[in-house]
């Protein structure tokens, strides 16, 4: 049975749509400043500090990203902060544990 050739040029095209996607998703992560090591998932805000400063910050809103922290980060690019956000006001225990920054 012989495939006809629209269906061949239209899988063809749609391969090559599909590279593209990839491609371009590729080179747009990439461009993103993340640091070396845990922090690649964590979402990015910009706080506006006064009307001349501004400060990009990594979000820890859920359990798990407030629990792991800056744990396992090596580095943090410099204007970087961690921004924790809880559900209500309340007083709140940090531990410092299992940070590999680099100098």
């Amino acid at each position: 049975m012989q495939v006809k050739p629209f269906l061949k040029r239209t899988a063809y095209f749609t391969g090559l749509l599909m590279l593209g996607i990839l491609a371009c998703t590729y080179i747009y992560c990439r461009a993103l400043p993340r640091p070396i090591g845990a922090l690649y998932d964590y979402r990015i805000v910009t706080l506006q500090i006064g009307t001349d400063k501004s400060l990009k910050a990594y979000v820890a809103d859920t359990q798990y990203t407030r629990q792991r922290g800056l744990s396992g980060t090596r580095t943090l690019p410099a204007g970087y902060g961690l921004l924790f956000l809880f559900e209500k006001p309340g007083k709140y225990t940090f531990l410092d544990e299992g940070y590999v920054f680099e100098s």
